[in-house]
Parts: C-alpha cells; structure tokens; sequence
C-alpha cells in the first residue's frame, strides 16, 4: 500500500507558500516524480476550485522536470497537464524530448507524403 505524503486537507487547506515549501522538501528528499505530478495536479483542480491563487504552482520545478531531467514514462504519461507552463516554443521542445520518434516520423512522413503528391508524379510520367 502506497502511503500518500500529503492527506486531502493539507492539500485543499494549506496556503500556497506553505505547500510550495513542503512539496519542493518532499520532492529534494525523495526525488519522487509520479506523486509531485500527481499532487500538482490535485493543486490545478484546487485552483479551478477555489478562490485562491494556485496557477502555474512550482513552475520553476515544473519547467526544470520536463526541459532538463531525463524524459520518463511518468513524464510522458502525465505531460498534457502542463502545456500551460511553456511557451509554443517551448512546448515543442518538451514534446520532441518526450517523443523524439514520434517527431522524427511525423517529419519523415510529411516528406514522403510531399515527394508522391500527386502533381509531382505527373511531372514525373510526362518525361
């Protein structure tokens, strides 16, 4: 049984500042990625929620995970909750990291697809 490092009240309860400190504590102690996405995920449905402030909650953290550590089954899995931390630009980036060959066949097949237009093989059976 996993044992949750944070119960449901601190989590909808405690003041921003106060869970940006425990949960970075947390995250430098355990280096647990899957349950700080988790729990920040649990904060951006307590910052629809409610009335306090908890958008872009530990961007920094956030930005450094998907742009700098090694891209992990967690991070792929969990990645579409985040756009909103990236710019455009950026969020290329974290997706080229995330799926490098998904990019790569996406461009390959754009390529081909361009080559055998069908205007292109008209020009090329009138030769």
């Amino acid at each position: 049984m996993v044992v949750q490092p944070f119960s449901a009240q601190q989590l909808f309860k405690l003041k921003r500042r106060t869970l940006e400190k425990r949960l970075t504590d947390y995250y430098g102690e355990t280096q647990d990625t899957k349950t700080l996405l988790n729990l920040l995920i649990a904060l951006q449905i307590r910052d629809a929620l409610g009335n306090e402030d908890f958008s872009q909650f530990l961007r920094p953290l956030v930005r450094q995970l998907f742009l700098k550590t090694t891209a992990t089954r967690v991070l792929r899995h969990y990645y579409c909750h985040f756009e909103s931390y990236f710019s455009a630009k950026e969020w290329q980036t974290v997706l080229t990291r995330l799926f490098p060959i998904k990019i790569y066949l996406t461009k390959l097949i754009s390529k081909f697809r361009s080559i055998f237009q069908p205007e292109t093989l008209i020009g090329l059976t009138d030769s």
